[in-house]
C-alpha cells in the first residue's frame, strides 16, 4: 500500500513537470511572437569598424512582451554581429527601440544583417527565437585608416579676406587692413567701406586624388587613406573635393558632400586603378 502511495506521488510529479515545460513551451513562443520589427536606422556604415544602429520592436498583441534579447543571426555574411543589449518590457501596442552593433568586413554594397530576436520568459526552462531577414542593402564606407596628416602639395590654405565667405559692408575701422577696403563702394558712400567676411581665422581648400596616396602599395589601403583624409577635411568645416575618374573634384563640404564621396570610395574597384594612374 505504501509502495502504491509512493509511486502515485511519483507520476503526480512528472506529469506536473510535463505540464510546466509544456505551457512554458507554449507561453514563450507566444511571447516572442509578439513583437515584429518595423524599421532599421543605419547612419554611416564604416568597413572593419564597430558601427552602431537602432532596431525599432512594435509589440502587435494586447499583452505584454517581456525579457527579450536582440541580436545578429550567426550566420551574417562578411560581418561580425554583437549582442547588444536587452529589451525587459514593451506594452501592448508600443514601439521600442534596442541599439545593436555591426561590423562588416569589407566595403561596397551589403546586405542588411538579419536580425534574431530571442526570449526564454516566463521560466527560463526553453528558449524561443524569431529571426527577421531584410532584403536592403546598405553602403558600407571603405575603412578609415592611414596618416593623420595631409600632404603638403594637396593642401591649399589661404587667408578668408581672400578666400573666405563674404557677409557684409560697413564703414571703415583704424584697425580694418587697407586690403579690404571696397572702392566700388567707397565711392558710391562717400566713405571708406570695409568688406567683413566669416569669422574664421582660415578658411581650408583641399583637394584629394590618388596620387598624394602613391606612397601606398595596396589598394584598399590607398582607399582607406583618402576616406580618412576626407573625414579629416568635413571634421575640420573646410572646403574640399576628391577627383576620380568621372568623379570631378567638386570643392564644397557638409553631410550630403561628404555621403556623396565617402559613397564614390565605397564602390571603387581595381579595374579602375589604370585611369587613376594616368592622372599621376
Amino acid at each position: 500500500m505504501a509502495l502504491g502511495y509512493n509511486n502515485n506521488l511519483l507520476y503526480l510529479f512528472v506529469f506536473f513537470i510535463i505540464s510546466v515545460s509544456h505551457t512554458g513551451m507554449v507561453l514563450t513562443n507566444q511571447n516572442v511572437n509578439r513583437v515584429e520589427v518595423t524599421r532599421i536606422d543605419f547612419g554611416n556604415v564604416f568597413a572593419e569598424e564597430t558601427n552602431q544602429f537602432q532596431i525599432w520592436l512594435k509589440n502587435t498583441s494586447d499583452k505584454d512582451a517581456l525579457y527579450l534579447n536582440v541580436q545578429g543571426s550567426d550566420k551574417w555574411r562578411d560581418s561580425n554581429p554583437e549582442l547588444s543589449g536587452k529589451i525587459d518590457k514593451i506594452g501592448p501596442d508600443e514601439i521600442r527601440s534596442c541599439q545593436c552593433t555591426w561590423t562588416p568586413k569589407k566595403r561596397g554594397h551589403c546586405l542588411v544583417p538579419r536580425i534574431s530576436l530571442q526570449g526564454s520568459y516566463p521560466f527560463s526552462m526553453l528558449q524561443a527565437w524569431k529571426v527577421f531577414r531584410q532584403k536592403n542593402e546598405v553602403i558600407v564606407f571603405p575603412k578609415r585608416e592611414g596618416q593623420r596628416q595631409f600632404p603638403p602639395q594637396i593642401g591649399i590654405n589661404q587667408e578668408k579676406s581672400e578666400a573666405g565667405v563674404f557677409q557684409e559692408l560697413r564703414e571703415f575701422r583704424s584697425l580694418d587692413s587697407l586690403r579690404r577696403i571696397d572702392w566700388r563702394s567707397t565711392m558710391r558712400h562717400q566713405a571708406l567701406q570695409v568688406r567683413v567676411f566669416e569669422d574664421d581665422s582660415r578658411t581650408s581648400v583641399r583637394i584629394f586624388n590618388w596620387a598624394a596616396t602613391s606612397h601606398l602599395r595596396d589598394f584598399e589601403s590607398r582607399v582607406s587613406q583618402l576616406a580618412l583624409w576626407v573625414d579629416m577635411a568635413e571634421a575640420q568645416g573646410g572646403r574640399y573635393g576628391v577627383a576620380l575618374p568621372g568623379f570631378p573634384p567638386v570643392l564644397d563640404s557638409g553631410n550630403q558632400h561628404y555621403q556623396r564621396i565617402m559613397q564614390k570610395l565605397a564602390l571603387l574597384e581595381p579595374s579602375q586603378l589604370a585611369y587613376l594612374e594616368l592622372g599621376r
